[in-house]
């Protein structure tokens, strides 16, 4: 049977699959979704296009006030993961990889004010978005559930460089650039 496992993590072998990454820093935490692809360069090496979507918690604004934004994080990534041993049912490995993460800002804004004995609101959107090269890092383990499906843990941290500048309020700029965040994602692909 650790045979048969084997065989399907060995070089040329390619995967499809989910993570469901759940990341925290700087007063943000998140839950999200994502899809991959794998492929095995060789038995030591394997790439990784992934795609996630998160929705975006925020305990603080810049300034250390509590805020009541929706944000978003999207991530396009490229990773490697360089694994440690020989194919076997159980594989740790490092996980190395870069791309552009955009983080999103948006509400409607409610005013309320007197106007003639009556009160008006008026509502307003606020939307903000920062586009970033993101890089990340990590430790990860491969563990074939069956032939066809394997289960990745991993746990990384991720910074973004200098943002594309379009971001129209401090908000999104100060907490994301150069900011590092821990991510801890659990993975399911399906190989073949």
């Amino acid at each position: 049977m650790a045979f048969s496992l084997n065989g399907v993590a060995q070089k040329g072998m390619n995967g499809i699959g989910i993570n469901i990454p759940v990341g925290t820093g700087d007063g943000f935490t998140w839950v999200g979704v994502g899809v991959k692809y794998q492929y095995n360069i060789s038995d030591y090496f394997r790439i990784e296009p992934s795609f996630e979507y998160s929705p975006v918690y925020s305990k603080k604004d810049y300034l250390g006030v509590v805020d009541d934004y929706n944000y978003i994080k999207m991530n396009a990534f490229l990773n490697g993961h360089i694994f440690l041993m020989a194919p076997r049912p159980i594989r740790p490995y490092v996980l190395l990889g870069a791309g552009f993460t955009q983080w999103g800002c948006a509400d409607i804004i409610s005013n309320t004010y007197a106007s003639n004995s009556f009160y008006q609101s008026e509502y307003s959107v606020y939307d903000d978005t920062e586009e970033c090269f993101s890089y990340h890092a990590g430790l990860g383990c491969d563990f074939r559930l069956t032939h066809n499906i394997a289960m990745q843990i991993e746990a990384t941290a991720f910074s973004s460089a200098a943002g594309s500048g379009t971001a129209k309020s401090a908000i999104v700029d100060h907490n994301h650039n150069g900011k590092w965040y821990f991510v801890g994602r659990l993975g399911f692909a399906y190989t073949f």
